[in-house]
């Protein structure tokens, strides 16, 4: 019964499967995307294909797994920053659960432990019963996402606490693995050689994030970041870095907390995206 209960995964993989050929832009990442861009406001047909703590190595099997699907895509946009850079979902001791949506949902199996490959054995008993309920009880769904992929959850939080939320962020996001940096600009690799044999024009993203949460990372860690992109950039013609984290157009209005844009904040971003694009020849 827990299978049946409909999930942004799943409805995400049905809108892959029957539209893919129509996509003219994709967006994937974490968070920062599934928050950041809404498709809504773009002027070609785009998706937002991103998850909560999606890393790299799933950006890309995703891209893998559509590519020969996708007949109109132009445009590829990856979210890649200190919230993901140094992470990788099998390893994350707060979101390794996620693993199991693939598996389940998404039909791409990176792993045969039963615990995430039966909905039962994954999660808390908490959880499992607030799922129940809001389905079966109250017929609702277990997530909220428009058409697009956009993820309209959080709305816009007018009241938020950028220091509290600052000091949460940062402290998540803290590196616990420096091997993972290498193995996710790996999976960079791979997806700039997809998007080179399919000339794809790949854009890497950096959202909008407010002082209260920049400026407790470690800097130099972003500075491994930042020359890392740019040497990326200059070695593939094809990719541009979108770099918005310090950009000055957007203000406290703009954001759901200190590293997360509302619904205000996703719209200008998404236009500015557009005018990019608009301006942009494929490779």
């Amino acid at each position: 019964m827990q299978r049946n209960i409909p999930n942004e995964y799943e409805f995400k993989k049905k809108y892959l499967d029957n539209n893919a050929n129509r996509i003219k832009a994709l967006f994937l990442g974490n968070s920062h995307t599934v928050l950041g861009i809404n498709p809504e406001y773009m002027s070609i047909n785009s998706y937002n294909a991103a998850q909560v703590s999606q890393t790299l190595d799933y950006d890309y099997l995703i891209l893998k797994k559509y590519i020969n699907k996708f007949d109109s895509l132009q445009y590829l946009f990856i979210n890649i920053d200190y919230s993901n850079v140094f992470r990788r979902l099998e390893n994350d001791k707060n979101e390794s659960w996620r693993v199991k949506f693939y598996n389940i949902n998404f039909d791409i199996n990176t792993s045969y432990s039963p615990d995430n490959n039966f909905e039962i054995l994954n999660g808390t008993v908490r959880n499992t019963a607030h799922k129940f309920w809001t389905h079966y009880y109250w017929k609702l769904p277990d997530f909220s996402c428009t058409n697009f992929g956009y993820c309209i959850t959080y709305g816009q939080n007018p009241k938020q606490n950028f220091i509290e939320s600052g000091e949460t962020a940062a402290k998540r996001h803290r590196p616990y693995n420096t091997n993972n940096f290498k193995k996710n600009i790996e999976s960079l690799k791979q997806i700039i050689s997809i998007c080179k044999t399919n000339n794809l024009k790949l854009f890497i993203l950096s959202t909008p994030c407010k002082n209260e949460y920049k400026n407790l990372l470690d800097k130099t860690n972003i500075r491994l970041i930042d020359s890392t992109i740019n040497n990326v950039v200059k070695n593939n013609l094809a990719v541009d870095y979108l770099d918005f984290k310090n950009n000055p157009d957007f203000t406290d209005a703009d954001f759901f907390d200190a590293d997360h844009l509302n619904i205000t904040g996703s719209k200008k971003l998404t236009l500015k995206i557009d005018s990019i694009v608009k301006k942009t020849k494929q490779p």
